[in-house]
């Protein structure tokens, strides 16, 4: 059990403030209002924030929508808790061609979010406002955090800071 509570620790550690980099990944959840339709949408988020300097990120998702695949890409900038997000999009809907489109979100967020998404595909307008929860995911922080441990308690096994 105490060494679950010190991986939890590393993990909040690795997603601190002072860090350079982080990477954050986690579950969407949008309501597409637009041609002539309301549709819930489910996806998959991961993105990566510089935090030196000028505050930058970009990400990529997955997303499906009632018989409709999404592939988007966007260039993300904030400050701390709000931002704005500029991207392409790829949808595929069953019986119909790829089709490439644009998207743009502001949001409000710490690990859980709300944004408020505008989507434009093929001539068709979408509005899409929604929610979604993401984790960071600093691995190299998290294995110094895990050498350190281990330099400092010599007599340790490297796998038992994992076992049960």
């Amino acid at each position: 059990m105490i060494k679950w509570i010190i991986i939890s620790m590393l993990v909040l550690v690795s997603a601190s403030t002072s860090a350079q980099e982080i990477w954050m990944a986690g579950p969407t959840f949008h309501l597409e209002f637009g041609n002539k339709h309301i549709r819930p949408s489910y996806g998959f988020e991961a993105s990566y924030w510089n935090v030196k300097g000028f505050i930058y990120s970009v990400d990529a998702g997955i997303e499906y929508s009632c018989h409709r695949f999404r592939i988007y890409s966007e260039t993300q900038t904030g400050i701390v808790i709000t931002g704005v997000s500029f991207g392409p999009v790829l949808e595929k809907g069953r019986g119909e061609p790829i089709k490439l489109g644009l998207q743009g979100s502001v949001w409000i967020n710490y690990f859980f979010g709300l944004d408020y998404r505008v989507r434009y595909i093929n001539g068709a307008y979408y509005q899409c406002p929604g929610t979604y929860f993401k984790l960071p995911l600093n691995y190299n922080e998290i294995s110094d955090e895990i050498d350190k441990y281990n330099k400092d308690h010599p007599h340790s096994h490297h796998g038992d800071l994992f076992d049960d």
